[in-house]
């Protein structure tokens, strides 16, 4: 059946099931603005006159909004959305109205702890401050002594993104790591689809404002659930369907919220997308639907290509001087070294691309003995391996559906946006590059209406502020550490790791294939976790520290949905012993001999940031603005790649990659003629072949839910209500062929690992799949957990967690071996 025709089995029943209805759900989300109950438990009809509101702002990396905190007797007692506020703070999320939970968690950590007995057993004893850091410093100056500063690691996530925060490598715990050139672990996660697309943009960062999405005629959504997952992108969306000028196209193996809301939903074979991207491409260019104008001009798609290197044909290979920069004396030859060489219709010689009256788009040729192709040609051959039926062999979708799809991608403004689904199979920078081709392809990029990827923006804080000294850390992948730790060795040096800091992270339960992390882990001598909360992580750890939440500091949120930077204030102290991440990084940077690096105050070092930057210099954009004003819009024109200007050698796009080189090298073994165009390989494991297939027929997916952002703050309780427990949903045919009855529990396994949890039907769900809601924590599992049957699998190119490349199978609980 059709994508639209599978549509109408969806029943009422099974849809709430797929949700985890609760009655729960109910009290929060029919009450409007949710009031928020301080450690009292005590809630306000009207706001008195004694209490304050500040703006503040989730540190997540989703959408970083802004709203309101009430603050009465020192206490947080209601988040609100901000009245008459900017669109980054007009509305909010389940997450963001009960975020102040994780301040008042009766079990938040407060005060330092060593281990007392075994890694995991969770038994701890308090130590002062004091103690903690001259434990830690004590042993890191052992080790940097004894085996250098590659000795100690630090591994950061991404929950606390803000300016002073410590997430995504930033605020003074980066700072430090960079002082004390410790080996940085690259967490690999979710780095396929931008790594993809940088091989056609020179920058994986796709992307327009979410203002302007009601521009685009229709948005095609790939393996991307907005309605549960990105709250905060899917309203401009809502609103721009509602107003009937832009319609919702999903590509989705399983039909998600926002499949609900499609005009079009098309299901395919999950780890399918870039054979769906392949064939789509194929039939726009037999039916010459491609934007052939802006081929040739924004693209590279007239370079001769040599056949025998598969490089670009350069000025050099001809015999021809390339004019140096500002040289005048060179006439009719590019600006470019070593100018790439095209085919010139008119003058019917080969000259510099930018010299070309009529570059040709097409043809094979034979220059000065070399056999040579256009990367239009090179582009075609690959793309004409897919046809429509090969296309629907492959990925499970009706050749009336490809068809549709592809008609729809050569019609009008279209945004095609991502999600991490898609990336995170073995294939992810496959489809990656070819949805970025795909945009080339039809010249879709760089207007108003017409974009891929989600609406991001990032602030660009003062770079210098990272690197006091001068010197970085040095970077290894977090899935290159049991090789690392079994050999000593990463790219051919020496990397002795004794001792492990962990902020804003959780990889115990985060990272792909957590019983294979905690085998390298327990191999480290030393472990410091800085959390809130007792997260699997923290359990395996040697010494924790209890760190402040976003809501306890003033700092800046850097990234947003759409062109700003805001202020976060702070809207209460921080309990008990809790501190910041800077003023954690100082107190270790005092003992380890660098406190001069961090003797400034964080109002000192939030203008350093701010008013230093480059956008701070050219807008006049200072912390004191934004005390005043919250936030400040420093991008009116909000397009990416705007009139097809790209950030490549000759500005641009690829549509030829000629140099593919990996994400992170380590001088892994790579095929050097893979990847210059769009491909499709086929996933590690999630793909009906093999022994594996065998074994473990189903493919195990994760998906997002509208309560915990990845796996922070586990511990809410409002949360909770809505969803108790880990559940798995699964096809009603699948589980009545295993004898599974609804609600009941079940045990997931693969050879990796196995979880038991409450299976619920849910027609929605695509036969052969397995779904299950990501960010539960091992202590929430009556056995097992879902990290346990991730995939720690490595693609030589990606270097990226494959976390919905898994396959595993199903069992009543009870019934295993």
């Amino acid at each position: 059946m059709s994508g639209s025709e599978k549509r109408s089995n969806l029943t009422r029943r099974g849809l709430l099931k797929a949700t985890g209805a609760t009655v729960g759900a109910a009290a929060l989300i029919g009450g409007g603005v949710l009031r928020a109950l301080g450690p009292d438990e005590g809630a306000f009809a009207e706001e008195p006159e004694d209490q304050t509101k500040c703006r503040v702002g989730c540190c997540w990396t989703c959408v970083y909004c802004q709203y309101e905190a009430h603050v009465r007797d020192g206490k947080i007692v209601k988040l609100s959305p901000i009245e008459g506020g900017s669109p980054r703070g007009s509305r909010m999320c389940l997450r963001g109205r009960s975020r102040m939970r994780a301040v008042y968690n009766p079990n938040r950590i407060l005060y330092p702890m060593k281990r007392a007995g075994e890694r995991g057993e969770g038994n701890w004893e308090r130590i002062s401050w004091d103690e903690a850091i001259s434990t830690i410093a004590s042993k890191w100056k052992s080790y940097r002594e004894e085996f250098g500063p590659r000795s100690v690691a630090y591994y950061w996530g991404s929950g606390n993104c803000a300016a002073l925060g410590s997430g995504n490598f930033g605020g003074l715990l980066g700072r430090l790591a960079n002082v004390l050139e410790m080996t940085m672990v690259d967490y690999c996660t979710d780095m396929a689809l931008g790594y993809g697309m940088a091989r056609v943009a020179g920058d994986g960062m796709f992307r327009n404002g979410a203002s302007l999405i009601g521009n685009a005629d229709k948005v095609v959504m790939w393996g991307c659930n907005f309605v549960d997952a990105w709250w905060q992108h899917w309203w401009p969306l809502a609103d721009a369907m509602e107003k009937g000028s832009t319609r919702l196209i999903v590509v989705d193996p399983n039909y998600s919220t926002t499949a609900s809301k499609a005009n079009m939903w098309v299901s395919n074979r999950p780890g399918s997308d870039p054979a769906l991207l392949l064939g789509i491409m194929n039939y726009i260019v037999e039916n010459d639907l491609h934007n052939k104008e802006f081929l040739l001009n924004h693209s590279n798609a007239s370079f001769l290509i040599r056949q025998d290197t598969k490089k670009i044909l350069r000025a050099s290979d001809l015999g021809i001087l390339s004019k140096e920069k500002g040289d005048s004396s060179v006439e009719n030859v590019s600006e470019i070294l070593d100018s790439p060489i095209v085919w010139d219709e008119q003058s019917q010689t080969t000259v510099a691309y930018d010299a070309a009256v009529s570059p040709a788009l097409s043809g094979e040729r034979l220059v000065h003995g070399i056999p040579v192709k256009t990367a239009f040609d090179m582009l075609c051959d690959e793309l004409g391996k897919y046809s429509l039926e090969r296309t629907s062999e492959l990925t499970e979708v009706s050749v009336d559906d490809i068809r549709k799809l592809a008609i729809e991608e050569s019609e009008g403004e279209i945004w095609n946006i991502a999600g991490y689904a898609s990336q995170a199979y073995d294939n992810g920078a496959e489809f990656g590059q070819a949805l970025a081709t795909l945009a080339i392809l039809t010249g879709t990029v760089g207007r108003a209406g017409s974009c891929v990827g989600g609406s991001w923006y990032s602030f660009n804080t003062n770079p210098a502020f990272m690197a006091p000294t001068g010197t970085f850390v040095n970077t290894v992948p977090v899935l290159s550490m049991t090789d690392i730790m079994d050999s000593g060795q990463y790219a051919g040096e020496d990397y002795p790791i004794k001792s492990l800091f962990v902020a804003a992270a959780n990889p115990m339960s985060s990272g792909g294939s957590s019983n294979e992390i905690l085998e390298w882990w327990n191999k480290i001598d030393f472990i410091v976790v800085s959390d809130l909360q007792y997260s699997d992580s923290v359990k395996y750890a040697d010494i924790v520290l209890p760190c402040a939440h976003a809501l306890e500091v003033e700092d800046v949120l850097k990234g947003s949905y759409y062109p700003y930077v805001g202020i976060t204030e702070k809207a209460v102290e921080s309990p008990a012993e809790a501190k910041s991440d800077s003023d954690i990084a100082r107190l270790i940077s005092v003992e380890m001999g660098v406190g001069e690096y961090f003797e400034k105050t964080d109002e000192e070092y939030l203008r350093e940031l701010v008013d230093e930057s480059e956008l701070g210099l050219e807008r006049g954009i200072t912390l004191d603005r934004l005390r005043v004003e919250k936030d400040i819009c420093y991008d009116e024109t909000d397009i990416k790649f705007y009139g097809g200007v790209f950030p490549t050698e000759t500005g641009r796009a690829n549509i030829y990659c000629e140099t593919v080189v990996p994400r992170i090298d380590w001088g892994q073994e790579l095929d050097p003629d893979f990847g210059h165009v769009p491909t499709f390989s086929l996933p590690n494991e999630a793909w009906p072949r093999g022994e594996v297939a065998k074994k473990y027929p189903f493919t195990l997916m994760s998906h997002r839910l509208r309560t915990r952002w990845h796996t922070g703050e586990f511990e809410n309780e409002w949360m909770r209500e809505i969803a108790p427990e880990p559940i798995v949903k699964i096809n009603p045919s699948d589980a009545i062929a295993r004898s599974i009855e609804d609600n009941s529990y079940v045990e997931l396994f693969n050879e990796r690992g196995h979880a038991v949890v409450r299976a619920i039907y849910a027609d929605d769900i695509r036969p052969g799949v397995l779904i299950y809601p990501k960010g539960w924590q091992q202590c929430e599992f009556k056995e097992g957990g879902f990290s346990e049957m991730t995939s720690a699998h490595c693609n030589p190119f990606t270097v990226n967690t494959s976390f919905m490349d898994v396959a595993a199978d199903i069992r009543p609980w009870g019934q295993g071996e």
